[in-house]
């Protein structure tokens, strides 16, 4: 199996309409143009204050208003803060559903 930003692209691009984007501010900045189509997003505060509970509401909250389910793709691109938080919220949300990470730091690389 290949990987990279070409076949994320691709990916996306066959599953566009199952699809939400989680980010933080500066991810979606810089990264989210890369994947070279609009998806619905929206973003969570950087800083390691804001991993917790809270936040994983918010997510849910969100997830709910894009009217998300089981079979929604939660596609996390960003930092630890972003990939851990996504997983866990999405592991949670509908008793799971699916969550691709793309880290964007070294760290969450290799988390």
């Amino acid at each position: 199996m290949e990987y990279g930003i070409t076949n994320l692209r691709n990916f996306v691009a066959q599953n566009s309409s199952n699809i939400i984007v989680l980010a933080d501010k500066h991810t979606l900045e810089l990264c989210y143009p890369l994947l070279q189509i609009e998806l619905p997003h929206f973003i969570v505060p950087y800083g390691e204050g804001y991993k917790n509970l809270n936040s994983c509401e918010y997510i849910w909250k969100k997830l709910a208003e894009h009217n998300a389910h089981r079979n929604t793709i939660l596609l996390c691109l960003g930092g630890g803060i972003i990939c851990d938080m996504g997983a866990f919220a999405g592991s949670c949300f509908q008793r799971g559903m699916r969550v691709i990470l793309c880290p964007t730091s070294l760290l969450a690389m290799v988390d």
